[in-house]
């Protein structure tokens, strides 16, 4: 999917792999004939460290961010380029969920796109990594992503909260999608919002340490949470079993939280 975008112009992918345990050699040979593909690895240091791996191998001026479990849509390049080549502007996508009868991955993606609404126009507004675009120079101007985040959770919301508390802009484009295909269970689902929650307290460590003030006086957000479940579900029971795993990722994260602030010593 990456490498048949439709684009207007040239572009390259690059893949970092993060300490796997598949060589993934013999499968970028079998895109041999896109010549602009390269493979990165390193020793497993989690998704921050790839990234700026990537970005700093890449040579375009804008750079794109993909995680592996997603599939672009064919003008998803073409539609993060006409936005993400201004400078001090971060362009982010739609991502949307492709597993709908999986409640737990329903869920998850309902509760970044009501995240997304609620930080809308606050210094909280963050986009997710799995799509979005920044030009190469803004991105170096604030130093990449925090390589303190060793596991995907967090580095992303404190680079764009980070970015945008320094006078970068932050634009959403819904024209720019992005299908994900994380298949969660049960013991999926709690573990990673145990996760999220565990980087919690480093990001409000870092922010607070820049000096920037992230209390938000409107404190509706599970009100508005639910109201919006109205608007995107209409049938009664299935929002019911929805809002009580949203409740149960909430659960999860508060138990996070408390294991992030230990390790920290907080």
């Amino acid at each position: 999917s990456a490498v048949n975008q439709k684009l207007t112009g040239a572009y390259e992918i690059i893949v970092v792999d993060d300490g796997s345990s598949v060589d993934l050699s013999p499968i970028i040979r079998e895109f041999g004939s896109f010549k602009e593909l390269k493979l990165l690895t390193q020793t497993n240091s989690g998704p921050a460290k790839a990234r700026n791996l990537g970005a700093k191998k890449s040579t375009g001026k804008m750079i794109v961010f993909l995680d592996d479990d997603c599939q672009p849509d064919p003008y998803w390049l073409e539609n993060l380029r006409k936005y993400g080549q201004s400078e001090n502007v971060i362009i982010g996508g739609k991502t949307i969920n492709h597993f709908t009868n999986n409640l737990y991955s329903e869920a998850s993606q309902i509760l970044v796109s009501h995240l997304y609404r609620f930080f809308k126009n606050t210094n909280q507004y963050f986009f997710t990594s799995n799509n979005f675009a920044v030009s190469r120079q803004t991105f170096f101007n604030q130093d990449g992503f925090d390589v303190d985040f060793n596991t995907s959770a967090g580095e992303d919301r404190e680079f764009c909260v980070r970015a945008l508390n320094k006078g970068v802009q932050l634009k959403y484009v819904p024209e720019a999608i992005v299908y994900h295909f994380h298949f969660m269970n049960f013991r999926q689902f709690c573990r990673m919002h145990f996760k999220y929650g565990t980087s919690a307290p480093l990001f409000a460590k870092k922010i607070n340490d820049m000096g920037v003030n992230l209390t938000i006086i409107d404190n509706k957000f599970y009100t508005q949470l639910v109201y919006y479940m109205k608007t995107l579900v209409p049938n009664n029971l299935l929002r019911r079993k929805l809002l009580a795993i949203l409740a149960l990722s909430q659960i999860m994260n508060t138990l996070g939280n408390i294991w992030g602030m230990y390790k920290l010593k907080l």
